[in-house]
């Protein structure tokens, strides 16, 4: 499905809960379209997009010559984000990132944000990446690295062994999850390489996130924890036999929150790559 940027109707969705996040969703995918040095006339492939934001921007470098193909099973959400005058074309794909709808070596540049820790294999996914790309073409992605995330504050009333029982259930509970505590900056590198991408240095920035106060914690509960995907609530219910324990975490959070904080720190990794001429 393919249309004019401009003909999109006005808001009424955002991405994020909080101006926050809204505010840190718009710096990702700025960060992510600089680390792939856009221009105008380009076509750009977005391997996911549950915001709409990553693509609007994209669209706006590319400009009225440029195209944007997004994979997205969300295509009437997105419809309704705020139109864009000037902007390029858009194209919806509503496939999975692991065969796009699209010819070889036909994009100059791939950009992902949160698509490839929740998906495996690597491999095959760089892979595909990697055929539509054409020869010197960029990839940038953005991923977190689910398992070096931190949860720091004085906890009361559950022990450090409940703790741990509960976000390694958490980090277990669907096959996007278990993915994720599996991905490394290594293993990004490498499925790279195997696949014709020659990475640069990963780079690392770390996200905080502080709850203060009760009503901090019941949204950071409430959120997704992948893309589209159930919150931490309703992981730890589904998992977790002992519901009382589920309370005392809850509750632990909270006295937490309203005691001295909690901070909640997850180190995210951007990597560039460039598609080499593999031999015939």
């Amino acid at each position: 499905m393919t249309e004019p940027a401009q003909a999109w109707p006005t808001p009424g969705w955002a991405a994020g809960t909080t101006s926050v996040d809204q505010r840190r969703a718009q710096v990702e995918c700025a960060q992510i379209l600089d680390d792939a040095g856009i221009r105008p006339g380009e076509h750009v492939v977005n391997l996911g997009d549950e915001t709409a934001l990553l693509t609007l921007e994209a669209l706006r470098r590319v400009g009225p010559e440029g195209t944007v193909s997004t994979v997205t099973p969300r295509v009437p959400v997105i419809r309704q984000a705020r139109p864009m005058p000037g902007a390029g074309t858009v194209r919806w794909i509503g496939t999975d990132p692991f065969t796009l709808d699209l010819p070889s070596a036909s994009a100059q540049v791939v950009v992902a944000n949160r698509v490839f820790a929740y998906r495996a294999p690597l491999r095959g996914l760089m892979a595909e990446a990697a055929r539509v790309l054409e020869v010197g073409g960029r990839l940038s992605i953005r991923e977190p690295l689910h398992a070096e995330q931190r949860v720091e504050l004085d906890w009361q009333g559950i022990d450090p062994s409940e703790v741990d029982l509960v976000h390694t259930a958490v980090g277990n509970a669907t096959p996007a999850l278990r993915a994720a505590r599996r991905l490394s900056e290594r293993g990004l590198v490498l499925a790279g390489q195997l696949t014709g991408l020659d990475a640069g240095l990963p780079r690392c920035d770390w996200v905080h996130v502080d709850l203060r106060e009760v009503d901090a914690v019941k949204a950071y509960l409430s959120r997704p924890v992948t893309p589209g995907g159930p919150s931490t609530a309703q992981l730890m219910r589904s998992t977790i036999t002992d519901q009382r324990l589920v309370g005392r975490y809850e509750q632990a959070l909270v006295r937490g929150a309203e005691h001295s904080g909690v901070r909640i720190t997850l180190p995210v990794m951007r990597l560039t790559a460039v598609r080499r001429a593999l031999p015939r």
